[in-house]
């Protein structure tokens, strides 16, 4: 849905929204008019390759490829840069960029600080 309609707001707690949005920015400035559609992943571990369409074919495809480039990326401590392209804000916590739900970690960074001094205080735990 998100390439089909890229000019929607992503919902407040949509997990990887910063790439969402970026692949939205990307589809937005596409030159060409395309659709959109969902694949369902890793349809090998249930169908032969025979049942699969040429979609689902190709996806296994690009996940193997997909994982060859992390393994390599790790190998070889190489990686992308943190911050992606029209990225104009963004936001962290403890160093940490987030790539979901703000309020979902914001919170729980509060929580795990206020929690912590709670129990600290009672001799349960240490501070830290």
């Amino acid at each position: 849905d998100h390439g089909n309609h890229p000019w929607r707001p992503l919902p407040a707690n949509q997990g990887q929204a910063d790439v969402l949005r970026y692949y939205q920015s990307l589809v937005c400035n596409c030159p060409m008019k395309c659709k959109m559609y969902h694949v369902h992943g890793h349809m090998d571990r249930y169908l032969s390759r025979a049942e699969m369409t040429p979609a689902e074919i190709l996806n296994c495809y690009c996940d193997a490829l997909a994982g060859d480039a992390l393994r390599w990326a790790v190998a070889n401590n190489c990686y992308i840069n943190r911050f992606l392209p029209g990225e104009d804000i963004v936001v962290s916590v403890n160093g940490c960029k987030i790539t979901g739900s703000y309020e979902r970690a914001i919170t729980r960074h509060w929580g795990e600080k206020v929690g912590r001094a709670h129990y600290h205080a009672k001799d349960i735990i240490p501070q830290e």
